[in-house]
């Protein structure tokens, strides 16, 4: 990137900012939340709009694994590599018929147990799977486990677990040695989210209040790297993104939430990310979300990644008494999984799965957990986009 081409990209990401800030602040004098135009297409802001008055919360699968296709028995046979959308989908469908989920997590970078190909060719991959799953109505929502930027694209162990002895943040923001490197990345996914075309959620940069990724437990930089990113999908003209941030419930709980906001005109939705052994509910996570709550204004809450123990209470009790008690609350991502560190003293087969190993008093907890009114499946979720 010469000096020239810095510099405008400079001035361009300045102009936005500035007219973002301006449209968050007549958005919030006027009493709620409304996404800039400038930086939102109709369609987009009709998801957020239609969020926004949920009469209820969205039925979201984020993770469905460690599994491989489902099995002649109707169960999920596990394997050495998840399920992936369709597979997943036709998985769900053929377990629970017509309620299928409306929302579904996608990851950029690689899913678990699948073969590493490369960037480009993981990109490729997600790709086809976040606008084959947005064709049929439903509502992507997109992570990045990106592997560190301060190193080779080819670069083998690097990654976003790897923290680089703390310094990858400082590398990669714009007095870095290889920001450059970061730059190049997050303009080629602008491209690729502006050429869907379809709204997504996009939520970078997930549980950064956390210490196991390179780009958490760093509040300054971490806010420096969220502003650089949103700014260089404004100038790539990217309007097809909700812009969700993500903190984990469990992480450093002495520490504010507050302190990694980049600010409202930077965010859209918020998520908050949440793992658990029994079907309650800390009193952690609750402060936590009674401060998104604060710092959301009527702006939309996912839990971003679901992950408990499956049990019957926590679908006939546990989860409607937290819906009813946060009707910000807007959609749960289940993290479906077996065998996970955290459950493994459990048994070999504990975890968040339903399938045909669950109990049967749990698998019809979750059934009835389906038929709730207030549970926005993909056919509810396509009627309402529809205006029926």
């Amino acid at each position: 990137m010469n000096k020239r081409t810095k510099k405008t990209v400079t001035t361009l990401r300045i102009l936005a900012a500035t007219l973002t800030c301006l449209w968050v602040t007549y958005s919030y004098g006027s009493g709620s939340f409304v996404p800039d135009p400038a930086t939102h297409n109709a369609a987009t802001r009709a998801v957020y709009n239609q969020l926004s008055s949920l009469p209820g919360v969205m039925l979201g699968l984020g993770r469905l694994g460690p599994f491989a296709e489902p099995t002649s028995a109707g169960g999920i046979k596990v394997g050495n590599k998840p399920a992936h959308y369709p597979a997943n989908l036709a998985w769900w469908k053929a377990e629970y018929g017509d309620h299928l989920p409306s929302a579904m997590g996608f990851e950029l970078t690689v899913q678990w147990g699948e073969k590493w190909l490369s960037r480009s060719a993981n990109r490729k991959r997600a790709f086809a799977r976040i606008e084959a799953f947005a064709k049929k109505g439903g509502l992507p929502l997109v992570r990045d486990h990106a592997k560190r930027l301060d190193l080779p694209s080819n670069t083998k162990h690097a990654s976003a677990y790897d923290r680089g002895s703390g310094h990858v943040l400082r590398r990669l923001l714009p007095t870095g040695q290889d920001h450059d490197r970061f730059v190049a990345y997050y303009t080629h996914l602008a491209k690729r989210f502006k050429a869907l075309g379809y709204p997504v959620v996009f939520r970078p940069f997930h549980e950064m209040n956390g210490r196991w990724f390179w780009w958490g437990g760093q509040p300054k930089a971490f806010k420096k790297l969220w502003r650089e990113v949103h700014a260089i999908f404004a100038a790539q003209g990217v309007r097809n993104v909700l812009w969700c941030w993500t903190v984990s419930g469990r992480g450093n709980p002495g520490e504010s939430i507050k302190d990694y906001y980049p600010g409202d005109q930077y965010v859209d939705l918020f998520a908050i990310d949440y793992y658990a052994a029994t079907p309650t509910f800390s009193s952690l996570l609750r402060r936590r979300l009674n401060t998104l709550v604060q710092m959301a204004h009527g702006r939309p809450i996912f839990f971003g990644d679901f992950g408990i123990v499956a049990s019957s209470y926590l679908y006939t009790h546990a989860l409607p008494s937290l819906f009813q008690a946060y009707p910000d609350i807007k959609g749960v991502m289940l993290w479906w999984g077996t065998g996970w560190r955290p459950w493994r003293l459990m048994g070999p087969y504990a975890g968040s799965a339903i399938d045909n190993r669950t109990p049967a008093r749990v698998r019809n907890a979750f059934s009835q957990f389906l038929a709730r009114p207030d549970i926005i499946d993909l056919n509810r979720w396509r009627s309402l986009m529809a205006g029926n």
